[in-house]
C-alpha cells in the first residue's frame, strides 16, 4: 500500500532516482504508474529536489504525446509519482533491426517533435531525449496510439516569459557537472552550460532522426569522452552515405538540427518540423498511424519494412535454391541409372567355337621333301572379320575362351549367329547393329 490510496501490484523498471510501478487506485480502481523514489535517493537533498521538479515539468504540459502526471506526494519520507499507465515499447526496441522505413521513422519523430514544442511553450527543456524515453503505444480498438515522451527527470525549467531566447532560470546543475546521455548531448550540455534551451532539445531530435534512417548512430567511439569531441567537430558520416534513398532536404534538414554550433542549428523545434513534414507521407501510412499497432510486444509499423537486403533473388517467381536442390536432384537420378545398368544388359552375339588349324594327317617335317619351300603365311584376315569379345559368361558358369583366330588357319571366320538379339532386363535398347 502506498499513502493509504494505492496498492502497488508489479515492478516495472528501475532507474537510477527510483522504480516505476503498476498500480490501483482503491477508490476508482483506475490502474496507474507510480514512479517511487529509491531509499538510497531519500537521504539527498538534491535528488529530491530534481524528482520534484520532475513532477512539475511533467505536470506542466498538457499534450498528446506527453505523458501525463496526475498526482505527487509523499509517503514515510519517500517522493512519489502518479502517471497515466501506458501500454507499449521503448523505441530502442526497434533499433536493433537496422533502418527503419522513411515515411513512418519521420512520422513518428514529428509526433515527438510536437509534444518537445509543447514542452517548450510551458517552459520546459527536457535535455535527455533519446529513444529509451520515447514510449510506441499499442492501438487501443484499432484506434492509433501516438508516440509519447516519458522522464523529465533531468528537465529544466525556464523562468516564466523567456521564451527560447536561451536564458533560464536557476538549474539544479551545479557547474563543471554533465546530466545526460553523451550520444545525444549537445556540446554546450556537456559543457555544463547554465544557459542550454529548446536547441539542446533540437540536437537530441536529429540525432534520434539520423539514428532511425541510417540504422547507428552518428558519432561512434570507444569512450564518452571521445564521443562528446567527435560531436564538438561535427564528425559523422554524411546520412545520404549510409541510406542514399534519403531526399537531400531531409538529410540537410538533420544535418542543421545537429549542428555543433546552437547558433546554426533551427531556432525553435516548429521550424524543425516544417523542414521534415513533406517526407512525413513517403511510404504510404495513414497520419497518427506510424506508431501504432504494435503486436508481439516489438512489431509496428515502423518495423514492418527493413531495408537490409535479406531477401533471397528469385528467378521467374521461383527462389534460387529451389532451383539449385532440383538441379541436384536430377544429377544424382541419372548418376543412379547409369550405375544401375549392368554389363550383361549390353546387346552382344554368343560366342563362337574358336577356329582350329587345319593340318595334314600322319604328315611329318621328316617325309617333306627337303627343297621344299616353307608355306606361306596366311593373308591378313578381312574387314569382315573383326574380332568381337565374347560376353561376360553368366553367373556360376566357366569362363569362355576369347574367340582368337588361328594365324596358320586360312579358312574364313564363321559368320555371326543370327540369334535374337538381348534388349537387357527391360526388353529395350540398342542393337549392335543399330548402335
Amino acid at each position: 500500500m502506498l499513502a493509504d490510496k494505492y496498492r502497488l501490484e508489479q515492478e516495472l523498471g528501475r532507474g537510477a532516482m527510483g522504480a516505476v510501478f503498476r498500480a490501483r487506485h482503491l477508490v476508482t480502481g483506475k490502474q496507474v504508474a507510480i514512479k517511487c523514489q529509491l531509499p538510497s535517493e531519500q537521504e539527498h537533498p538534491d535528488d529530491m529536489a530534481r524528482f520534484l521538479a520532475e513532477a512539475r515539468a511533467a505536470a506542466a504540459i498538457t499534450h498528446p504525446n506527453i505523458v501525463d502526471v496526475y498526482d505527487v506526494g509523499e509517503a514515510d519520507g519517500a517522493l512519489y509519482l502518479v502517471m497515466e499507465l501506458l501500454d507499449g515499447v521503448p523505441l530502442r526496441a526497434l533499433l536493433g533491426r537496422g533502418p527503419l522505413p522513411l515515411g513512418p521513422a519521420v512520422r513518428t519523430m514529428v509526433d515527438v517533435m510536437r509534444g518537445i514544442a509543447a514542452a517548450h511553450r510551458s517552459g520546459v527543456v527536457h535535455r535527455d531525449l533519446k529513444p529509451e524515453n520515447v514510449l510506441l503505444q499499442r492501438a487501443v480498438d484499432d484506434a492509433a496510439q501516438g508516440p509519447k515522451v516519458l522522464d523529465f527527470g533531468i528537465a529544466k525549467l525556464r523562468a516564466a516569459g523567456d521564451g527560447d531566447s536561451g536564458h533560464s532560470a536557476p538549474s539544479l546543475t551545479t557547474t563543471g557537472a554533465v546530466i545526460g546521455t553523451p550520444h545525444y548531448m549537445s556540446p554546450e550540455q556537456a559543457e555544463a552550460s547554465q544557459h542550454v534551451d529548446a536547441r539542446a532539445d533540437i540536437y537530441a531530435l536529429g540525432v534520434m532522426l539520423y539514428e532511425l534512417l541510417a540504422g547507428v548512430r552518428p558519432y561512434q567511439a570507444n569512450s564518452a569522452t571521445a564521443v562528446l569531441l567527435r560531436a564538438a567537430r561535427g564528425e559523422h558520416t554524411p546520412l545520404r552515405s549510409l541510406r542514399p534513398d534519403v531526399p537531400p532536404a531531409l538529410a540537410n534538414a538533420i544535418a542543421t538540427a545537429m549542428a555543433p554550433r546552437a547558433d546554426d542549428r533551427f531556432d525553435r523545434v516548429g521550424a524543425f518540423i516544417d523542414a521534415i513534414q513533406p517526407f512525413a507521407a513517403a511510404q504510404g501510412l495513414e497520419p497518427g498511424t506510424a506508431a501504432s499497432e504494435i503486436r508481439d510486444g516489438i512489431s509496428t509499423p515502423l518495423a514492418v519494412e527493413s531495408l537490409r537486403s535479406t531477401r533471397r533473388r528469385r528467378l521467374l517467381g521461383v527462389p534460387v535454391s529451389w532451383l539449385l536442390l532440383l538441379a541436384v536432384a536430377i544429377a544424382l537420378g541419372l548418376s543412379y541409372l547409369r550405375a544401375s545398368r549392368r554389363p550383361d544388359d549390353v546387346v552382344s552375339t554368343p560366342p563362337t567355337e574358336p577356329a582350329t588349324a587345319v593340318t595334314t594327317p600322319s604328315s611329318s617335317a621328316s617325309q617333306r621333301p627337303a627343297a621344299e619351300p616353307a608355306p606361306p603365311d596366311p593373308p591378313p584376315p578381312s574387314a569382315d572379320a573383326v574380332e568381337t569379345p565374347a560376353p561376360r559368361p553368366a553367373v556360376g558358369g566357366a569362363k569362355p575362351r576369347r574367340n582368337v583366330p588361328s594365324r596358320a588357319s586360312s579358312s574364313p571366320a564363321p559368320e555371326p549367329t543370327t540369334a535374337p538379339e538381348r534388349r537387357g532386363r527391360l526388353g529395350v535398347g540398342f542393337g549392335r547393329d543399330e548402335f
